[in-house]
């Protein structure tokens, strides 16, 4: 897989939640924060030093990334949840 190409998913509810669920890192989050590129690009500022891209993102999801103010992060390890978190959304595009 390249840099990019990470699996994740990308879940709306209702109230207008987003949460993103992917594979576990070692780090634990310091500071954290999602920039969206306001289309198909997002990454997860988990660190100083560590940065998680997502791509793409799905069209229908770009209007609930555009609203919300944080986004839940729920990394998972052989199908069991080991960290969540709730995350500051940025929305920087590039146009």
């Amino acid at each position: 897989m390249g840099e990019c190409e990470r699996r994740f998913d990308l879940l709306m509810n209702a109230a207008g939640e987003v949460m993103i669920a992917f594979d576990a890192t070692t780090s634990k989050p310091i500071s954290p924060v999602f920039v969206y590129d306001g289309r198909t690009k997002g990454v997860l500022c988990k660190t100083e030093n560590e940065r998680i891209p997502f791509y793409p993102l799905p069209r229908e999801a770009w209007d609930s990334l555009r609203r919300v103010k944080k986004i839940l992060c729920v990394e998972v390890l052989n199908q069991h949840i080991v960290a969540e978190y709730k995350v500051p959304l940025e929305v920087r595009s590039n146009g």
